[in-house]
């Protein structure tokens, strides 16, 4: 009998010790939860400006995220951008760092990270179509903190990049607009001709200009992705077709984001076979 109770006091010890120990164990893991998420709004709030419209190319030269404790800045077309989410990206240790804390709109519309790359050309046809897709990407993934002042240092270009964005859209008998139709499949296509550059370099290629065809590639993916962000939102969820068309616009969505991820022409003839589907 002594032996079956002091059993029974060990399990009933043990169920004790087990219940503590989950007690302890979730308020900690709750406390660490709460902790990081009070340390991200604290990062958050401390990382965030308020909007101007008075920005000069001098003050945002303070903010390239060399410093820890300031957000990083950068301006593209008269637009001064809060890029401090993508600090792997524009911070001292990314890729993309040539471009915080000055006006990125020559570097990003001709695909270069260096000034001594610049032609010093005015900007063409294609490479404004490229700003414009880079800006579609900023205005969507970032915080868009105000104008830059017009020193006469920055480039005025903001009538023309913004002429596509004016354009009618005629409606089709498809999910999306001809316009939109149209503007997407040309992207498809100079994301298939960045992906076919990049794959049929034999290594003597300047590295420049392999980087030149992948940044080519990322800024119409994240046009395509931003295009269709819009078409998602002017969806009618009471309309017949919502369910079908969510599916059909999500399918190029994905595929689009596959297609910054590779060079792969598989993935691009399933983005386009995606864009056929919306006609």
């Amino acid at each position: 009998a002594m032996s079956r109770l002091s059993s029974s006091q060990w399990l009933t010890g043990g169920a004790l010790v087990a219940g503590a120990y989950w007690l302890f164990k979730s308020w900690k893991d709750e406390r660490e939860m709460q902790q990081r998420i009070e340390a991200r709004r604290a990062l958050h709030k401390k990382m965030t400006l308020e909007p101007r419209d008075d920005w000069t190319l001098h003050e945002i030269a303070r903010y390239t995220g060399s410093d820890p404790e300031l957000p990083i800045l950068t301006a593209i077309d008269g637009e001064v951008y809060n890029v401090w989410r993508g600090s792997e990206w524009y911070g001292p240790e990314g890729p993309y760092h040539s471009i915080a804390g000055r006006d990125s709109t020559r570097f990003l519309a001709k695909q270069i990270l260096e000034e001594e790359e610049d032609d010093g050309q005015p900007l063409d046809a294609m490479e404004i179509d490229t700003l414009n897709g880079w800006k579609e990407h900023f205005n969507f993934k970032y915080d868009k903190i105000g104008k830059l002042r017009d020193d006469g240092d920055a480039p005025a270009l903001s009538e023309t990049t913004t002429a596509a964005a004016c354009r009618p859209a005629v409606r089709s008998d498809g999910l999306a607009s001809s316009v939109q139709l149209a503007e997407s499949r040309e992207d498809a296509a100079t994301i298939r001709k960045a992906m076919a550059a990049v794959r049929d370099d034999d290594g003597t290629s300047a590295g420049n200009q392999v980087r030149r065809w992948v940044i080519h590639k990322e800024a119409h993916c994240a046009r395509l992705i931003s295009r269709v962000q819009e078409m998602l939102l002017a969806l009618d969820p009471e309309s017949p077709g919502y369910t079908e068309g969510l599916l059909q616009l999500q399918a190029v969505q994905q595929a689009a984001m596959k297609c910054k991820q590779t060079c792969e022409e598989t993935v691009v003839d399933g983005l386009c076979a995606a864009l056929d589907r919306l006609g």
